[in-house]
């Protein structure tokens, strides 16, 4: 799969998270061959896109507010 179809995808996704797009990261193989200084034979494909993003639950995010 070429870089210009690997970013249309991220691009796609990264569209589809709305309010999240500038809280996730994208890794996996679909981002290996974007960062990559030097050429190689082939990168594995892959169909997925992987992303992370830091969730956090009730209690921690109200931890010492008072009600």
């Amino acid at each position: 799969m070429s870089n210009h179809i690997k970013i249309v995808r991220i691009k796609a996704v990264n569209n589809a998270l709305k309010e999240l797009r500038d809280q996730v990261v994208f890794v996996g193989g679909s981002t290996i061959s974007l960062y990559a200084d030097r050429p190689v034979l082939e990168v594995r494909p892959t169909d997925d896109i992987d992303v992370i993003i830091e969730l956090l639950n009730y209690r921690t995010s109200t931890a010492g507010r008072t009600p």
